[in-house]
């Protein structure tokens, strides 16, 4: 019995160590826990501090993203009027100068700086373009348009330099083709023309084809594929892969010998991106190029030309105007002045926009042209101002003339009031379908 008791106490005394000890390992696990969580809550707190200093970061880097591009588009914008404004300078005169009685040395001289400076205003609109597309700022707007008009207009205005080499120039158009379509024709002319102008550049003998053809079609719309083709240089498989790339030209010995800016076919890719289609070629080195885009245009119904939506501008011929031209510029007023005077216009100039607005009050006009930045009033304002006048003074027709280029500048004068938008250098052409809606 005895021995049985002390087996008894051994058993509780085994159990009351057992006791001691798990309690004993409950209170370290606990300090480890709590050890734990404070180390954690510490890993949390650095880990806040961190990403609220990384947001912080992010967030000035973003701040100062967007005044960059704020600033890079207001300096474009200043960049485009003080370019501009003297090229309207340089651009109107030596039209001028070109209408004159000259020897052919002198004419030859002329044309060789009109030339220069045509090329220059290409690279100058060029970066201007590029800079709208990368920002998104570009919209097409759809009017109607005559595709065979279009291309002709590419050919004449292209036939000068393959004149000179004394290329043959074809032009093939689908006959399925709808005559008037409804698209953006500025931006179409502007993508066939740069690959014209490419074609024509790098071929030195044989002929360049503009091949238009049916797409497809649906209900209301209708794709047409475009094609330039050309007997030039073609283009090695190794340097294929630097086209459409911006500021990029296959290599460095054609930038000396061809010259441009290099950004022609990223923004032919961007326009015709925009214009829902895609834009591809094919090429082989000394053989030529292809290069093709598919775009979709709207049909043009037969009630929408009834209402006589469309007018084609350039068969009407402009009557004798009485015309005000409000230009701080005393070039720019000489080269517009002139202009105009030679078409037969009567023109009076005002220099500044509060100038303009009172020639209005006082004086009956059949078209006030009317520059945007002026001293004393801007042609914004004073657009504004004539809109609030009594009588029919208030609906003369006002056209910016200005040498601003940037996007939001349309629709800035289209708010003020004004009817529309002529861009420095002045075109001749576009002068003259302007003053053909009078």
């Amino acid at each position: 019995m005895k021995m049985m008791l002390q087996e008894l106490q051994n058993a509780i005394e085994v159990k009351k160590s057992s006791k001691e000890e798990l309690e004993i390992l409950l209170e370290n696990v606990s300090a480890a826990l709590e050890n734990k969580t404070k180390e954690l809550e510490k890993v949390l707190k650095d880990q806040e501090k961190i990403i609220s200093t990384k947001t912080e970061e992010l967030r000035k880097a973003l701040d100062l993203a967007q005044e960059a591009n704020k600033a890079k588009t207001s300096f474009l914008a200043t960049m485009s009027h003080e370019i501009r404004t003297p090229m309207n300078g340089v651009l109107g005169m030596i039209s001028l100068l070109l209408d004159t009685p000259l020897n052919e040395e002198q004419q030859s001289f002329a044309r060789i700086v009109e030339s220069s400076a045509k090329t220059l205003l290409e690279i100058i609109n060029d970066i201007l373009d590029i800079s709208k597309l990368e920002a998104g700022k570009v919209t097409l707007e759809i009017i109607p348009f005559m595709i065979k008009d279009l291309i002709e207009s590419v050919r004449v205005l292209t036939q000068e330099l393959a004149g000179k080499k004394k290329l043959v120039f074809k032009i093939e158009i689908d006959p399925e083709i709808p005559s008037t379509l409804l698209g953006d024709p500025t931006r179409l002319r502007q993508v066939v023309l740069n690959l014209v102008t490419n074609a024509i550049k790098f071929t030195e003998k044989g002929c360049i084809t503009i091949s238009v053809k049916k797409h497809n079609e649906f209900d209301d719309r209708f794709g047409i594929r475009f094609e330039v083709i050309d007997t030039g240089i073609g283009i090695s498989k190794k340097n294929q892969t630097k086209l459409f790339a911006q500021f990029s030209q296959v290599d460095s010995s054609i930038t000396r010998k061809y010259g441009g800016s290099g950004l022609g076919l990223a923004i032919c890719r961007n326009l015709v991106t925009l214009m829902n289609g895609e834009i591809g070629y094919e090429s082989e080195e000394g053989k030529g190029s292809r290069f093709w885009f598919t775009s979709v245009f709207g049909k043009l119904d037969v009630a929408h030309k009834q209402k006589g939506n469309y007018v084609d501008e350039f068969d009407m011929q402009p009557q004798h105007l009485k015309i005000l031209v409000a230009e701080d510029n005393e070039v720019n007023q000489l080269v517009i002045k002139t202009m105009l005077t030679k078409m037969g216009h009567d023109v009076t100039i005002a220099h500044n926009g509060l100038e303009a607005f009172n020639q209005v009050q006082n004086n009956v006009y059949d078209l006030v042209l009317m520059d945007m930045q002026m001293p004393v009033m801007d042609g914004l304002e004073a657009t504004k101002q004539v809109r609030k006048l009594n009588g029919d003074v208030r609906r003369v027709p006002i056209i910016a003339l200005t040498a601003n280029a940037m996007q939001g500048d349309r629709e800035k004068c289209l708010e003020a009031g004004m009817n529309g938008y002529l861009s420095k250098p002045i075109n001749k052409e576009e002068l003259i379908a302007i003053l053909s809606q009078c």
